[in-house]
């Protein structure tokens, strides 16, 4: 997770003041505007940025989903679509208007078993 500084707000500096121990974690990275643009996730890892957050948060309107994975609606809508009928999450209506997308427990094995694949190294790389 890279945090992006914008030189024209005072934001960044302000916070960094107020909260020096967290600023300490996470260096700032400046990036600039073709290097962000370069910086796309697969689509595997969208899937897994949406189940990370249901399963981390619990049920969530789409709204909501979009503002944690950083994704506009559409493409939330789309990739919900394709985790639902894989059974990873599944949408459930509360009252009557409002829907909530919420991870299932075949969801969360696969996150488990992301996380298992993602930790063992490669037989490529050296340990």
């Amino acid at each position: 997770m890279c945090q992006l500084i914008e030189s024209s707000k005072g934001n960044s500096a302000r916070f960094i003041k107020k909260h020096p121990a967290i600023a300490m974690e996470r260096p700032p990275l400046k990036l600039e505007k073709a290097e962000a643009l370069q910086m796309r996730r697969s689509k595997l890892e969208m899937n897994v940025d949406i189940l990370k957050v249901l399963a981390h948060t619990g049920p969530l309107k789409i709204t909501h989903i979009m503002n944690k994975t950083n994704v506009n609606y559409i493409t939330v809508e789309k990739y919900l679509g394709f985790l639902i009928k894989q059974g990873l999450v599944e949408k459930r209506t509360l009252k009557k208007r409002s829907e909530v997308f919420a991870v299932t427990e075949r969801g969360i094995k696969v996150l488990r078993y992301f996380r298992e694949l993602t930790q063992v190294p490669l037989a490529t790389e050296e340990v």
